[in-house]
């Protein structure tokens, strides 16, 4: 609270206060966290955050976000079987290294080394590390749920959302998934497009 109000009041400009739960992804031999310690607290983190922060946000004209859904999935404690959103994105790390799950950036723990994917900081290019095998199998394995990702990350609400249309509309034929892929490179896009 304090230090909202302290920017507030040096007229400096604050747009948004974001409350997510601060995690330990994974044990120290490597292997994902399906508990957080006291686990069970967490379902009620938000509606505390609000009784707090609200206030002092709606006082000074700033959106107040918090992330719910991650606090009531942590307290819940339902490891994933699978991410079907690995194949979607990647995060690379300051040394150009790749991995598809942020939380296993750098780690020497052997079980996390293997999560990353390609180095790009040399010969490799970002499209060979991408396409790549190694990439190709770890993909294959989140996806079917023979590696498991820790109970709630960053990719965890486009796994949700993926799941959704899965279940909605089924997996689509390869050929309508190219109709729409190149009906979407047709279309104009913004500046930051590859930034996306």
């Amino acid at each position: 609270m304090k230090p909202i109000e302290s920017v507030c009041r040096r007229h400096a400009r604050l747009d948004y206060v974001t409350v997510r739960p601060e995690l330990l992804y994974y044990h120290d031999d490597g292997s994902p966290r399906s508990l957080q310690p006291q686990h069970e607290r967490f379902a009620s983190v938000p509606e505390l955050c609000r009784q707090v922060l609200e206030p002092v946000c709606n006082a000074y004209g700033v959106a107040l976000h918090i992330n719910a859904r991650s606090f009531q999935a942590i307290a819940e404690a339902q490891p994933p079987g699978g991410c079907l959103a690995t194949p979607w994105t990647t995060s690379v790390t300051q040394s150009g290294k790749l991995y598809l799950l942020s939380e296993a950036n750098g780690s020497p723990k052997p079980k996390l080394a293997e999560l990353c994917n390609g180095d790009v900081s040399g010969e490799t290019t970002f499209s060979e590390a991408w396409n790549g095998n190694h990439r190709r199998t770890l993909t294959r394995e989140f996806a079917s749920g023979a590696r498991v990702a820790p109970v709630w990350h960053k990719l965890s609400g486009i796994d949700e959302a993926l799941r959704m249309l899965r279940s909605r509309i089924g997996i689509v034929k390869p050929e309508v998934a190219n109709q729409v892929a190149n009906a979407l490179a047709e279309m104009p896009k913004p500046m930051h497009w590859m930034f996306i």
